[in-house]
């Protein structure tokens, strides 16, 4: 698996099939095992790029986790995509993948091809009670103990792949 040094820390990525390139962007806290469903499919007709976010599944934790924000995500993607070599790619973004994706798009169009996005977030103005609810769930102490009964509520996995990612 490639690992190539961004500005959000470094991102390991794995590679199948050739063909124009496609890259997959996961939600944050998830890995290049989200697109497991239909990665395969891709890559018959398809470079197939499916990128792991710092700390996350192949990607070691960025030199400082708390300061990995959407907006540097996306700096990292900018990097990554540039790095690859294979312009214009088409990117396919879940959550905090989307908000990067079209971060991309809007800032070196000349870098892509197309988006799909899935359940963006991040284009909003965050409010005083957000920005609270953000910072504190943002807290190690506070996110040890609560992320993961909130991961189990959030998800509501109802099928294998769901319940992976879940666990993971």
């Amino acid at each position: 698996m490639p690992l190539v040094p961004t500005r959000a820390g470094t991102l390991a990525y794995h590679v199948r099939g050739s063909g124009p390139t496609v890259v997959l962007l996961p939600a944050a806290l998830h890995d290049h095992h989200d697109f497991d469903a239909v990665s395969a499919d891709l890559a018959r007709h398809h470079r197939v790029v499916a990128v792991d976010w710092p700390g996350c599944g192949d990607s070691p934790p960025a030199p400082d986790p708390h300061a990995v924000t959407a907006p540097v995500l996306a700096d990292g993607l900018e990097d990554l995509v540039a790095g690859l070599g294979e312009e214009p790619v088409v990117l396919i973004g879940n959550s905090v993948g989307g908000f990067a994706a079209a971060r991309l798009a809007i800032r070196r169009p000349h870098r892509v091809a197309g988006l799909v996005l899935v359940n963006t977030g991040g284009f909003l103005p965050m409010n005083p009670i957000m920005r609270l609810f953000c910072r504190t769930l943002g807290t190690p102490q506070v996110a040890r103990r609560i992320l993961p009964a909130f991961i189990r509520l959030y998800m509501q996995a109802d099928n294998d792949l769901a319940r992976a990612a879940r666990d993971r």
